[in-house]
Protein backbone atom coordinates (compact mmCIF):
# COMPACT_ATOMS: atom_id res chain seq x y z
CA UNK A 1 0.00 0.00 0.00
CA UNK A 2 1.21 3.11 -0.83
CA UNK A 3 2.80 5.82 2.30
CA UNK A 4 1.23 8.99 1.72
CA UNK A 5 3.66 11.64 2.88
CA UNK A 6 2.84 14.99 3.94
CA UNK A 7 5.69 17.50 5.01
CA UNK A 8 7.15 15.90 8.49
CA UNK A 9 3.84 13.42 9.12
CA UNK A 10 3.71 10.24 6.97
CA UNK A 11 0.92 8.03 7.84
CA UNK A 12 -0.54 4.32 6.17
CA UNK A 13 -3.26 5.24 4.42
CA UNK A 14 -3.94 2.69 2.51
CA UNK A 15 -4.02 3.93 -1.03
CA UNK A 16 -6.43 6.41 -0.65
CA UNK A 17 -7.23 9.58 -2.51
CA UNK A 18 -4.77 12.20 -0.83
CA UNK A 19 -3.34 14.26 -3.32
CA UNK A 20 -0.09 14.95 -2.41
CA UNK A 21 2.92 14.55 -4.44
CA UNK A 22 5.23 13.27 -1.53
CA UNK A 23 7.14 9.74 -1.96
CA UNK A 24 6.82 6.61 0.48
CA UNK A 25 8.69 6.90 3.68
CA UNK A 26 12.14 4.98 3.03
CA UNK A 27 12.82 2.69 0.51
CA UNK A 28 13.70 0.03 2.77
CA UNK A 29 10.34 0.02 4.64
CA UNK A 30 8.62 -0.25 1.23
CA UNK A 31 11.61 -3.16 0.10
CA UNK A 32 9.96 -5.44 3.11
CA UNK A 33 6.25 -5.17 3.20
CA UNK A 34 6.66 -5.56 -1.04
CA UNK A 35 3.63 -5.90 -2.33
CA UNK A 36 2.13 -8.48 -4.92
CA UNK A 37 0.76 -7.61 -8.53
CA UNK A 38 -3.28 -8.85 -7.16
CA UNK A 39 -2.84 -6.89 -3.96
CA UNK A 40 -1.42 -3.92 -5.56
CA UNK A 41 -3.99 -3.92 -8.47
CA UNK A 42 -6.53 -3.79 -5.54
CA UNK A 43 -5.09 -0.68 -3.77
CA UNK A 44 -4.90 0.80 -7.10
CA UNK A 45 -8.77 0.58 -7.76
CA UNK A 46 -9.20 1.79 -3.99
CA UNK A 47 -7.00 4.59 -5.20
CA UNK A 48 -8.93 5.60 -8.39
CA UNK A 49 -12.43 4.50 -7.55
CA UNK A 50 -14.24 8.00 -5.85
CA UNK A 51 -16.58 10.33 -5.89
CA UNK A 52 -15.40 11.67 -9.44
CA UNK A 53 -17.16 8.93 -11.59
CA UNK A 54 -20.49 9.95 -10.18
CA UNK A 55 -20.50 13.58 -12.19
CA UNK A 56 -19.83 11.42 -15.69
CA UNK A 57 -23.72 11.57 -16.61
CA UNK A 58 -24.18 14.77 -16.25
CA UNK A 59 -20.84 15.04 -18.83
CA UNK A 60 -22.96 12.52 -21.12
CA UNK A 61 -25.31 15.08 -21.29
CA UNK A 62 -23.27 17.80 -21.98
CA UNK A 63 -22.31 16.15 -24.96
CA UNK A 64 -25.95 15.99 -26.23
CA UNK A 65 -26.29 19.54 -25.93
CA UNK A 66 -24.86 20.38 -29.11
CA UNK A 67 -27.48 18.46 -30.79
CA UNK A 68 -26.46 15.30 -30.95
CA UNK A 69 -28.65 12.40 -30.19
CA UNK A 70 -28.99 10.24 -26.59
CA UNK A 71 -27.90 7.79 -28.35
CA UNK A 72 -24.79 8.82 -30.12
CA UNK A 73 -23.93 10.75 -26.82
CA UNK A 74 -23.89 7.95 -24.81
CA UNK A 75 -22.35 5.84 -27.69
CA UNK A 76 -19.54 8.56 -27.98
CA UNK A 77 -19.04 8.93 -24.01
CA UNK A 78 -18.48 5.13 -24.35
CA UNK A 79 -15.62 5.02 -26.69
CA UNK A 80 -14.06 7.96 -24.47
CA UNK A 81 -14.27 6.51 -21.28
CA UNK A 82 -12.44 3.34 -23.34
CA UNK A 83 -9.52 5.88 -24.98
CA UNK A 84 -8.82 7.92 -22.49
CA UNK A 85 -8.88 4.84 -19.65
CA UNK A 86 -6.51 3.67 -21.64
CA UNK A 87 -4.48 6.99 -22.05
CA UNK A 88 -4.78 7.67 -18.33
CA UNK A 89 -3.01 4.26 -17.79
CA UNK A 90 -0.25 5.18 -20.45
CA UNK A 91 0.55 8.05 -18.11
CA UNK A 92 0.62 6.49 -15.16
CA UNK A 93 3.07 3.53 -16.64
CA UNK A 94 5.38 7.06 -17.55
CA UNK A 95 5.79 8.12 -14.25
CA UNK A 96 6.34 5.24 -12.83
CA UNK A 97 9.03 4.24 -15.37
CA UNK A 98 10.63 7.66 -15.08
CA UNK A 99 10.99 6.91 -11.07
CA UNK A 100 12.42 3.60 -11.79
CA UNK A 101 14.97 4.57 -14.50
CA UNK A 102 16.41 7.47 -12.34
CA UNK A 103 15.57 6.15 -8.78
CA UNK A 104 13.22 9.11 -8.21
CA UNK A 105 11.20 8.20 -4.89
CA UNK A 106 8.28 10.53 -5.55
CA UNK A 107 6.51 12.74 -8.12
CA UNK A 108 8.37 16.13 -7.80
CA UNK A 109 12.03 14.48 -7.20
CA UNK A 110 10.99 12.74 -10.67
CA UNK A 111 10.06 16.31 -12.31
CA UNK A 112 13.69 17.77 -10.99
CA UNK A 113 15.79 14.73 -12.12
CA UNK A 114 14.20 15.00 -15.39
CA UNK A 115 12.67 18.82 -16.36
CA UNK A 116 14.99 20.45 -13.86
CA UNK A 117 14.71 21.87 -10.14
CA UNK A 118 14.03 25.59 -12.21
CA UNK A 119 10.40 24.43 -12.49
CA UNK A 120 9.97 22.22 -9.46
CA UNK A 121 6.84 24.71 -8.62
CA UNK A 122 4.45 23.65 -11.53
CA UNK A 123 3.52 20.39 -10.43
CA UNK A 124 3.54 21.50 -7.08
CA UNK A 125 0.86 24.57 -7.94
CA UNK A 126 -0.65 21.39 -10.08
CA UNK A 127 -1.22 19.73 -6.45
CA UNK A 128 -2.35 22.56 -5.06
CA UNK A 129 -5.07 22.83 -7.48
CA UNK A 130 -5.89 19.31 -7.33
CA UNK A 131 -6.06 19.72 -3.43
CA UNK A 132 -8.80 22.65 -3.26
CA UNK A 133 -10.87 21.05 -6.04
CA UNK A 134 -11.03 17.71 -4.66
CA UNK A 135 -11.78 19.01 -0.66
CA UNK A 136 -14.36 20.74 -2.36
CA UNK A 137 -15.90 18.32 -4.30
CA UNK A 138 -16.15 16.35 -0.91
CA UNK A 139 -17.93 19.24 1.07
CA UNK A 140 -20.36 19.67 -2.13
CA UNK A 141 -21.08 15.55 -2.01
CA UNK A 142 -21.70 15.56 1.89
CA UNK A 143 -24.34 18.61 1.65
CA UNK A 144 -26.16 16.92 -1.03
CA UNK A 145 -26.09 13.45 0.34
CA UNK A 146 -26.70 14.89 4.09
CA UNK A 147 -29.79 16.82 2.94
CA UNK A 148 -30.82 13.47 1.53
CA UNK A 149 -30.28 11.09 4.42
CA UNK A 150 -32.11 13.69 6.64
CA UNK A 151 -35.33 14.45 4.35
CA UNK A 152 -35.51 9.77 3.99
CA UNK A 153 -35.03 10.04 8.37
CA UNK A 154 -37.50 13.11 8.38
CA UNK A 155 -40.23 11.93 5.88
CA UNK A 156 -39.69 14.95 4.11
CA UNK A 157 -38.40 16.27 0.18
CA UNK A 158 -35.27 17.51 -0.32
CA UNK A 159 -35.80 20.90 -1.36
CA UNK A 160 -37.57 21.25 2.23
CA UNK A 161 -34.14 20.78 3.65
CA UNK A 162 -31.78 23.01 4.65
CA UNK A 163 -28.92 21.83 2.77
CA UNK A 164 -26.33 24.63 3.78
CA UNK A 165 -27.00 24.93 7.67
CA UNK A 166 -26.63 20.19 7.07
CA UNK A 167 -23.07 21.30 5.27
CA UNK A 168 -22.30 23.99 7.86
CA UNK A 169 -23.59 21.48 10.86
CA UNK A 170 -21.58 18.56 9.07
CA UNK A 171 -18.47 20.92 8.87
CA UNK A 172 -18.04 21.97 12.62
CA UNK A 173 -18.86 19.04 14.27
CA UNK A 174 -17.35 16.16 12.23
CA UNK A 175 -14.82 17.67 9.63
CA UNK A 176 -13.14 20.25 11.79
CA UNK A 177 -12.65 17.62 14.47
CA UNK A 178 -11.31 14.94 12.24
CA UNK A 179 -8.89 17.64 10.29
CA UNK A 180 -7.82 18.64 13.75
CA UNK A 181 -6.54 15.42 14.37
CA UNK A 182 -2.40 14.82 14.93
CA UNK A 183 -2.65 11.75 12.78
CA UNK A 184 -4.36 10.51 10.04
CA UNK A 185 -3.69 6.89 10.76
CA UNK A 186 -7.29 6.30 12.36
CA UNK A 187 -8.67 7.10 8.83
CA UNK A 188 -6.88 4.01 7.04
CA UNK A 189 -10.04 1.92 6.86
CA UNK A 190 -12.13 4.56 4.79
CA UNK A 191 -10.56 3.79 1.96
CA UNK A 192 -12.21 0.08 1.70
CA UNK A 193 -15.11 2.40 2.65
CA UNK A 194 -14.85 4.58 0.01
CA UNK A 195 -14.59 1.61 -3.01
CA UNK A 196 -17.22 -0.34 -1.41
CA UNK A 197 -19.19 2.54 -1.33
CA UNK A 198 -18.88 3.38 -5.01
CA UNK A 199 -19.29 -0.47 -6.09
CA UNK A 200 -22.36 -0.47 -4.15
CA UNK A 201 -23.54 2.75 -6.16
CA UNK A 202 -22.83 0.98 -9.35
CA UNK A 203 -24.52 -1.73 -8.42
CA UNK A 204 -27.76 0.31 -6.71
CA UNK A 205 -27.97 2.29 -10.52
CA UNK A 206 -28.16 -0.79 -12.74
CA UNK A 207 -30.47 -2.55 -10.39
CA UNK A 208 -32.40 0.81 -11.00
CA UNK A 209 -31.81 0.57 -14.93
CA UNK A 210 -32.73 -3.09 -14.90
CA UNK A 211 -35.98 -2.68 -13.07
CA UNK A 212 -37.15 0.25 -15.01
CA UNK A 213 -38.20 1.67 -11.68
CA UNK A 214 -37.90 5.15 -13.17
CA UNK A 215 -38.87 4.37 -16.96
CA UNK A 216 -42.38 4.76 -18.16
CA UNK A 217 -45.09 3.02 -15.52
CA UNK A 218 -41.90 2.29 -12.83
CA UNK A 219 -42.62 2.77 -9.51
CA UNK A 220 -40.57 5.95 -8.44
CA UNK A 221 -41.28 7.75 -12.01
CA UNK A 222 -44.12 9.96 -10.36
CA UNK A 223 -41.58 11.10 -7.37
CA UNK A 224 -38.83 12.24 -9.52
CA UNK A 225 -38.14 15.81 -9.45
CA UNK A 226 -36.46 15.92 -12.84
CA UNK A 227 -38.50 13.66 -15.08
CA UNK A 228 -35.99 11.55 -17.71
CA UNK A 229 -35.54 12.71 -21.04
CA UNK A 230 -33.92 11.43 -24.26
CA UNK A 231 -33.52 13.24 -27.62
CA UNK A 232 -33.55 11.32 -30.79
CA UNK A 233 -31.70 11.77 -34.28
CA UNK A 234 -34.38 14.13 -35.25
CA UNK A 235 -34.27 16.15 -32.28
CA UNK A 236 -37.21 14.15 -31.03
CA UNK A 237 -37.63 12.15 -28.16
CA UNK A 238 -35.98 8.97 -28.01
CA UNK A 239 -36.33 5.73 -26.69
CA UNK A 240 -34.80 5.08 -23.20
CA UNK A 241 -32.96 1.86 -24.34
CA UNK A 242 -31.74 2.83 -27.45
CA UNK A 243 -29.17 4.89 -25.56
CA UNK A 244 -28.05 1.78 -23.87
CA UNK A 245 -27.66 0.23 -26.77
CA UNK A 246 -25.60 2.52 -28.81
CA UNK A 247 -23.03 2.69 -25.62
CA UNK A 248 -22.58 -1.26 -25.33
CA UNK A 249 -22.35 -1.63 -29.58
CA UNK A 250 -19.20 1.25 -29.37
CA UNK A 251 -17.53 0.30 -26.32
CA UNK A 252 -18.23 -3.80 -28.18
CA UNK A 253 -16.81 -1.89 -31.19
CA UNK A 254 -13.32 -0.25 -29.88
CA UNK A 255 -12.60 -3.60 -27.87
CA UNK A 256 -12.44 -5.79 -30.54
CA UNK A 257 -10.26 -3.31 -32.59
CA UNK A 258 -12.65 -1.69 -34.94
CA UNK A 259 -13.41 2.13 -35.42
CA UNK A 260 -15.95 3.73 -33.82
CA UNK A 261 -19.30 4.09 -35.13
CA UNK A 262 -20.97 7.23 -36.68
CA UNK A 263 -22.60 9.18 -34.56
CA UNK A 264 -23.64 12.95 -34.33
CA UNK A 265 -20.65 15.09 -33.60
CA UNK A 266 -20.86 17.20 -30.39
CA UNK A 267 -18.35 20.08 -30.52
CA UNK A 268 -14.93 19.97 -29.46
CA UNK A 269 -15.41 22.28 -26.51
CA UNK A 270 -17.90 19.57 -25.28
CA UNK A 271 -16.13 16.38 -25.94
CA UNK A 272 -12.73 18.28 -23.66
CA UNK A 273 -15.20 19.10 -20.89
CA UNK A 274 -16.01 15.35 -20.99
CA UNK A 275 -12.78 14.09 -21.05
CA UNK A 276 -11.83 16.63 -18.33
CA UNK A 277 -13.91 14.85 -16.32
CA UNK A 278 -12.81 11.22 -17.67
CA UNK A 279 -9.47 12.59 -16.28
CA UNK A 280 -10.83 13.70 -12.80
CA UNK A 281 -12.25 10.11 -12.07
CA UNK A 282 -9.26 8.30 -13.25
CA UNK A 283 -7.10 10.85 -11.16
CA UNK A 284 -4.53 9.12 -8.83
CA UNK A 285 -1.10 9.57 -10.98
CA UNK A 286 0.63 11.22 -8.19
CA UNK A 287 0.41 8.23 -6.38
CA UNK A 288 2.57 6.35 -9.40
CA UNK A 289 5.89 6.62 -7.51
CA UNK A 290 4.72 4.78 -4.42
CA UNK A 291 2.76 2.19 -6.09
CA UNK A 292 6.30 1.33 -7.45
CA UNK A 293 7.96 1.81 -4.91
CA UNK A 294 6.55 -1.48 -3.26
CA UNK A 295 6.05 -3.32 -6.32
CA UNK A 296 7.90 -6.86 -5.82
CA UNK A 297 10.36 -6.93 -8.32
CA UNK A 298 10.89 -9.90 -11.01
CA UNK A 299 14.18 -10.21 -12.61
CA UNK A 300 15.70 -7.17 -11.02
CA UNK A 301 13.11 -5.19 -12.18
CA UNK A 302 9.97 -3.37 -10.98
CA UNK A 303 8.51 -2.05 -13.92
CA UNK A 304 7.42 -5.51 -15.78
CA UNK A 305 4.77 -5.81 -12.43
CA UNK A 306 4.20 -2.69 -12.20
CA UNK A 307 2.34 -2.42 -15.60
CA UNK A 308 0.18 -5.65 -14.97
CA UNK A 309 -1.01 -3.33 -12.12
CA UNK A 310 -1.50 -0.74 -13.89
CA UNK A 311 -3.28 -2.63 -16.40
CA UNK A 312 -5.36 -4.01 -14.18
CA UNK A 313 -6.19 -1.69 -11.92
CA UNK A 314 -7.33 0.99 -14.67
CA UNK A 315 -9.71 -2.06 -16.49
CA UNK A 316 -11.51 -2.76 -13.48
CA UNK A 317 -11.83 1.13 -13.03
CA UNK A 318 -12.85 1.68 -16.33
CA UNK A 319 -15.16 -0.80 -16.12
CA UNK A 320 -16.78 0.59 -13.02
CA UNK A 321 -16.89 3.99 -14.82
CA UNK A 322 -18.31 2.41 -17.92
CA UNK A 323 -21.13 1.00 -15.51
CA UNK A 324 -22.49 4.40 -13.59
CA UNK A 325 -21.88 6.53 -16.60
CA UNK A 326 -24.39 4.16 -18.55
CA UNK A 327 -26.68 3.44 -16.35
CA UNK A 328 -26.84 6.79 -14.87
CA UNK A 329 -27.57 7.84 -18.62
CA UNK A 330 -29.50 5.57 -19.97
CA UNK A 331 -31.86 5.80 -16.99
CA UNK A 332 -32.04 10.06 -16.17
CA UNK A 333 -30.98 10.80 -20.08
CA UNK A 334 -30.55 15.13 -20.48
CA UNK A 335 -31.80 15.36 -16.80
CA UNK A 336 -28.67 13.94 -15.40
CA UNK A 337 -27.97 16.55 -12.65
CA UNK A 338 -23.99 16.65 -11.73
CA UNK A 339 -24.32 14.58 -8.68
CA UNK A 340 -25.95 11.78 -10.39
CA UNK A 341 -28.02 10.43 -7.06
CA UNK A 342 -29.41 13.61 -6.44
CA UNK A 343 -31.54 12.04 -9.44
CA UNK A 344 -33.02 9.58 -7.68
CA UNK A 345 -35.93 9.79 -5.56
CA UNK A 346 -35.55 10.33 -1.75
CA UNK A 347 -37.85 7.16 -0.87
CA UNK A 348 -35.61 4.66 -2.98
CA UNK A 349 -34.24 1.92 -0.60
CA UNK A 350 -31.31 1.52 -2.84
CA UNK A 351 -30.47 5.12 -3.70
CA UNK A 352 -30.58 5.76 -0.02
CA UNK A 353 -28.18 2.64 0.44
CA UNK A 354 -26.05 3.96 -1.95
CA UNK A 355 -25.87 7.73 -0.48
CA UNK A 356 -24.98 6.33 2.66
CA UNK A 357 -22.11 4.28 1.71
CA UNK A 358 -20.92 7.47 -0.64
CA UNK A 359 -21.66 9.67 2.46
CA UNK A 360 -19.66 7.93 4.93
CA UNK A 361 -16.90 7.33 2.63
CA UNK A 362 -16.44 10.84 1.53
CA UNK A 363 -16.59 12.32 4.79
CA UNK A 364 -13.80 9.93 5.73
CA UNK A 365 -11.66 10.76 3.17
CA UNK A 366 -11.93 15.04 3.18
CA UNK A 367 -9.76 15.24 6.19
CA UNK A 368 -7.08 12.91 3.98
CA UNK A 369 -7.45 15.72 1.32
CA UNK A 370 -7.63 18.66 3.34
CA UNK A 371 -4.13 18.36 4.86
CA UNK A 372 -2.24 18.24 2.06
CA UNK A 373 -4.10 21.34 0.48
CA UNK A 374 -3.36 23.47 3.99
CA UNK A 375 0.10 22.04 3.97
CA UNK A 376 0.40 23.32 -0.23
CA UNK A 377 -0.73 25.96 0.80
CA UNK A 378 1.31 27.12 3.50
CA UNK A 379 4.11 25.91 1.45
CA UNK A 380 3.20 28.46 -1.94
CA UNK A 381 2.55 31.51 0.84
CA UNK A 382 6.29 30.60 2.48
CA UNK A 383 5.47 29.74 6.01
CA UNK A 384 5.15 25.72 5.60
CA UNK A 385 5.92 26.01 9.64
CA UNK A 386 2.25 27.64 10.11
CA UNK A 387 0.41 24.56 8.03
CA UNK A 388 0.09 22.86 11.65
CA UNK A 389 -1.50 25.36 13.87
CA UNK A 390 -5.34 24.96 14.63
CA UNK A 391 -6.29 28.23 13.32
CA UNK A 392 -4.99 27.29 9.64
CA UNK A 393 -6.95 24.12 9.85
CA UNK A 394 -10.21 26.31 10.95
CA UNK A 395 -9.30 28.51 8.00
CA UNK A 396 -8.85 25.40 5.68
CA UNK A 397 -11.73 23.73 6.65
CA UNK A 398 -13.75 27.62 6.43
CA UNK A 399 -12.47 28.36 2.95
CA UNK A 400 -13.36 24.51 1.49
CA UNK A 401 -16.60 24.82 3.30
CA UNK A 402 -17.57 28.08 2.04
CA UNK A 403 -17.04 27.42 -1.79
CA UNK A 404 -19.01 24.50 -0.73
CA UNK A 405 -21.77 26.09 0.35
CA UNK A 406 -21.69 29.08 -2.87
CA UNK A 407 -23.11 26.51 -4.97
CA UNK A 408 -20.55 25.77 -7.27
CA UNK A 409 -21.66 22.44 -9.14
CA UNK A 410 -20.49 19.40 -9.12
CA UNK A 411 -19.37 19.03 -12.69
CA UNK A 412 -17.73 22.36 -12.68
CA UNK A 413 -15.39 21.47 -10.07
CA UNK A 414 -14.77 17.96 -11.27
CA UNK A 415 -13.83 19.54 -14.62
CA UNK A 416 -11.75 22.31 -13.14
CA UNK A 417 -9.94 19.89 -11.09
CA UNK A 418 -9.32 17.05 -14.85
CA UNK A 419 -8.96 19.98 -16.94
CA UNK A 420 -6.03 22.19 -14.73
CA UNK A 421 -4.01 20.22 -12.36
CA UNK A 422 -5.23 16.62 -13.46
CA UNK A 423 -4.45 17.44 -17.22
CA UNK A 424 -0.87 18.32 -16.48
CA UNK A 425 -0.32 15.48 -13.94
CA UNK A 426 -1.50 12.88 -16.02
CA UNK A 427 -0.53 14.03 -19.39
CA UNK A 428 1.78 17.24 -19.62
CA UNK A 429 4.20 15.96 -17.09
CA UNK A 430 4.91 12.75 -17.18
CA UNK A 431 5.58 13.50 -20.99
CA UNK A 432 7.93 16.27 -20.21
CA UNK A 433 9.88 14.08 -17.90
CA UNK A 434 9.89 11.34 -20.29
CA UNK A 435 11.42 13.60 -23.15
CA UNK A 436 13.79 14.60 -20.38
CA UNK A 437 14.84 11.50 -19.41
CA UNK A 438 15.71 10.16 -23.25
CA UNK A 439 18.10 13.53 -24.03
CA UNK A 440 19.65 12.33 -20.94
CA UNK A 441 20.90 9.42 -22.33
CA UNK A 442 18.88 7.47 -19.68
CA UNK A 443 16.20 5.80 -22.77
CA UNK A 444 18.12 2.81 -23.27
CA UNK A 445 16.99 -0.48 -24.38
CA UNK A 446 15.09 -1.89 -21.11
CA UNK A 447 16.30 -5.40 -19.86
CA UNK A 448 14.78 -8.34 -20.32
CA UNK A 449 12.93 -8.46 -16.83
CA UNK A 450 10.81 -5.36 -18.34
CA UNK A 451 9.81 -6.61 -21.62
CA UNK A 452 6.43 -5.98 -20.47
CA UNK A 453 5.44 -2.61 -20.43
CA UNK A 454 6.39 -2.25 -24.94
CA UNK A 455 2.37 -1.82 -24.94
CA UNK A 456 2.64 2.12 -23.74
CA UNK A 457 4.67 3.37 -26.67
CA UNK A 458 2.52 1.42 -28.96
CA UNK A 459 -0.76 3.81 -27.41
CA UNK A 460 1.39 6.77 -27.36
CA UNK A 461 1.82 6.21 -31.43
CA UNK A 462 -1.76 6.23 -31.59
CA UNK A 463 -1.79 10.09 -30.61
CA UNK A 464 0.76 10.84 -32.85
CA UNK A 465 -0.99 9.85 -35.63
CA UNK A 466 -2.99 12.71 -35.68
CA UNK A 467 -2.62 14.84 -39.31
CA UNK A 468 -2.10 17.94 -37.41
CA UNK A 469 1.18 16.28 -35.10
CA UNK A 470 2.22 15.03 -38.89
CA UNK A 471 2.24 18.66 -40.31
CA UNK A 472 4.09 19.73 -37.09
CA UNK A 473 7.11 17.44 -37.62
CA UNK A 474 7.25 18.57 -40.99
CA UNK A 475 7.81 21.87 -40.21
CA UNK A 476 10.66 20.73 -38.01
CA UNK A 477 9.39 20.59 -34.65
CA UNK A 478 12.29 17.93 -33.55
CA UNK A 479 15.14 19.69 -31.90
CA UNK A 480 18.61 19.30 -32.75
CA UNK A 481 19.22 17.21 -29.71
CA UNK A 482 16.67 14.19 -30.77
CA UNK A 483 19.42 13.64 -33.41
CA UNK A 484 16.65 12.68 -36.22
CA UNK A 485 16.16 13.92 -39.65
CA UNK A 486 12.49 15.60 -40.54
CA UNK A 487 10.37 12.13 -42.32
CA UNK A 488 10.20 12.89 -46.18
CA UNK A 489 7.06 10.26 -45.71
CA UNK A 490 3.32 10.96 -45.37
CA UNK A 491 2.50 8.33 -42.57
CA UNK A 492 3.87 8.21 -38.82
CA UNK A 493 5.72 4.38 -40.10
CA UNK A 494 8.48 6.58 -41.89
CA UNK A 495 9.96 7.89 -38.61
CA UNK A 496 12.72 5.82 -36.89
CA UNK A 497 12.30 4.26 -33.59
CA UNK A 498 12.83 7.09 -31.60
CA UNK A 499 12.02 10.18 -33.01
CA UNK A 500 8.27 8.31 -33.30
CA UNK A 501 8.81 7.68 -29.71
CA UNK A 502 9.16 11.24 -29.09
CA UNK A 503 6.60 12.54 -31.20
CA UNK A 504 4.29 10.17 -29.60
CA UNK A 505 5.25 11.74 -26.27
CA UNK A 506 5.00 15.29 -27.47
CA UNK A 507 1.72 14.43 -28.83
CA UNK A 508 0.71 12.84 -25.22
CA UNK A 509 1.80 16.09 -23.78
CA UNK A 510 -0.53 18.27 -26.28
CA UNK A 511 -3.50 15.86 -25.47
CA UNK A 512 -2.98 17.33 -21.90
CA UNK A 513 -2.81 21.24 -23.25
CA UNK A 514 -5.46 21.01 -25.28
CA UNK A 515 -7.82 19.07 -23.07
CA UNK A 516 -6.97 22.25 -20.03
CA UNK A 517 -7.23 25.09 -22.01
CA UNK A 518 -10.97 23.50 -23.62
CA UNK A 519 -12.11 21.90 -21.08
CA UNK A 520 -11.40 24.46 -18.64
CA UNK A 521 -13.04 27.05 -20.89
CA UNK A 522 -16.06 25.13 -21.34
CA UNK A 523 -16.74 25.02 -17.89
CA UNK A 524 -16.55 28.58 -17.55
CA UNK A 525 -18.54 29.08 -19.83
CA UNK A 526 -21.00 26.27 -18.21
CA UNK A 527 -21.14 28.09 -15.04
Amino acid sequence: RPTISVGRARARLGGLRATTLEGPAGAPEAAQHATSVPQSTINLVKNIAGTGVLTLPSGIARLADGGSSSEGALGLAAALLVVFGVANAVGFYLIGEVCERTGAKSYSEAWERTVGPGTAWAPTAASFLLCLTSSVACATVIGDTGADLLAAATGTTFDAVMRDEVLLAVAMTVILPLCLLPSLAPLAGASALGVAGTFVTAGAMLARLWDGSYGPGGAFIDQVKWMPTFVGEGGGIASPAAPLAAAVGAASSLADGGGLPSFPAPSAASVALFVSLISNAYLAHYNAPSFLAEMRPEGGSRLAPFTRTVAGGFTLSGVLFLAVAASGYATFGQASVPYILNNYCTGDPLALLARLGVGLSVLFELPLIERPFRRTAAELCGSSAAADAPAAACASVAVITAIAVSGVPLDFIAAISGSTGGAFLIFTAPALMRLGLARQGADSDPPAGEEAPRWAPGMLALWSAARPLEAWGKRGVFDSRDGDAVPSTDTFEGLGPEASRRMGLRAFGAVGLAVGLLGTMEAVVQL
